[in-house]
């Protein structure tokens, strides 16, 4: 609705600070593509530091193909023909949590468990962003913990406190959010190699 690219990109300035271009390539990469595999984006941080914000704002890009769970757990995987998977503060961490989510971003296909109705596979087009108020949110087999930014699996980033608190942001982002896609990350997108990267990009 409105265009003022300096918004989105103060926001992602003040929010990722280094790690701003690497977001903005996630998420051009997310939102040009298809079944293109993507790291899981893990958030971490206090209550109120702003991991929904941005989650949501991102769910607000492609809203009728998103969803938020609670957990994994579930024995029901409607979630699995969506394009982003949004995990809010999930209580069962652990090694269980961490071969599930690597199953979910990892996995060529899934399966398809809904309610009444028989399994069936789809294609796996899940991005993955994991938000807990743990300072470890993952449980990493040593002999799994990444040596090589071209092969990376998990971004994890502790999210600070903002300096000016303000209870319209989200809706500020989202509606500036469309334009900013449609220029300024079009223009990420098509400076790209994907295929130098196993998760697309260098994380």
């Amino acid at each position: 609705n409105i265009e003022d690219n300096d918004f989105i990109e103060a926001y992602l300035d003040n929010v990722f600070c280094q790690h701003k271009d690497f977001i903005k390539q996630w998420l051009a990469v997310y939102t040009y593509t298809n079944y293109t595999k993507l790291p899981t984006l893990i958030l971490t941080g206090d209550r109120g530091v702003g991991k929904n914000t941005f989650a949501e704002s991102v769910l607000a890009i492609f809203p009728a193909l998103s969803e938020i769970a609670k957990d994994l757990h579930n024995n029901f995987t409607p979630f699995a023909e969506k394009k982003l998977l949004i995990i809010d503060e999930s209580a069962s961490n652990g090694k269980l949590q961490y071969q599930m989510l690597k199953k979910f971003s990892g996995q060529k296909y899934l399966e398809v468990n809904k309610k009444y109705l028989s399994q069936y596979q789809v294609r796996n087009n899940i991005n993955i962003i994991f938000l807990s108020n743990d300072e470890l949110p993952i449980y990493v087999e040593r002999d799994e913990i990444p040596t090589d930014t071209r092969n990376n699996q998990f971004f994890v980033y502790h999210m600070k406190p903002h300096i000016d608190f303000d209870a319209t942001l989200q809706d500020k982002i989202i509606a500036r959010l469309g334009y900013w896609v449609r220029s300024e990350l079009k223009i990420v997108f098509d400076s790209l190699k994907l295929d130098n990267y196993r998760y697309a990009i260098d994380v």
